[in-house]
């Protein structure tokens, strides 16, 4: 059977895994690196596995030992906040929102904030789906004549929770605070996403102003 593009792609691919493997190889003869474990061993087996299915011309095997391999990379992902973003009212999906129309200055009494959230772990549920799950918090600074920043509290902001049929590490997050009497001024929201798969945490400050 003639292997499709995609599969001769990711061929070629391995290929050139293998090849700089080998040159690092050679050129740690001198000094052997420590002996590999955790994740890196995991990636490099699954690498071998394919290089091996590879040479028998196994693509079934080739295309699983790669997905073992990128699957183990993607959890080794930090989680970050890309883009934190005030906007005139909630998003409606990844990439899609509108910016407040002056500059960051929050009209009424509600702070829309459209985050990207990159890193995200999955948690491998019954009947071959995936689920997602984001805690967010805010703490909440005044912002003073020197740019000092003087603390007022912190509030939980809510839980953003995606099931899907795979893995999805980028997720949009919208978050929104109602601001209530607060006075007007200039401010700054630092918000702080916690991976419930992963627990890693990721913080992004967000400055705002109100008339």
């Amino acid at each position: 059977m003639v292997p499709s593009p995609s599969l001769r792609s990711r061929a070629s691919r391995l290929r050139a895994l293998v090849a700089l493997g080998l040159l690092v190889g050679v050129a740690a003869v001198a000094a052997p690196p420590p002996a590999v474990a955790g994740p890196v061993a995991v990636v490099a087996a699954a690498l071998s596995r394919a290089s091996a299915a590879l040479a028998r011309g196994d693509w079934p095997a080739v295309n699983a030992a790669l997905d073992d391999a990128s699957s183990m990379a993607a959890r080794q992902r930090p989680l970050t906040i890309g883009l934190a973003v005030p906007t005139l009212g909630p998003h409606r999906g990844l990439h899609v929102y509108e910016r407040l129309p002056d500059g960051d200055v929050v009209p009424g009494r509600v702070l829309n904030v459209y985050l990207e959230v990159d890193g995200v772990q999955a948690t491998a549920e019954a009947g071959g789906r995936f689920h997602h799950e984001l805690d967010v918090k805010g703490r909440f600074f005044t912002v003073g004549d020197q740019g000092a920043l003087e603390l007022l509290g912190e509030k939980n902001l809510g839980r953003h929770a995606v099931t899907a049929w795979q893995p999805v590490p980028l997720q949009a997050v919208g978050v929104d605070v109602v601001l209530g009497d607060a006075p007007a001024g200039a401010y700054v929201a630092e918000l702080v996403v916690t991976d419930r798969t992963s627990g890693q945490e990721a913080t992004r400050q967000v400055p705002f102003g109100l008339r």
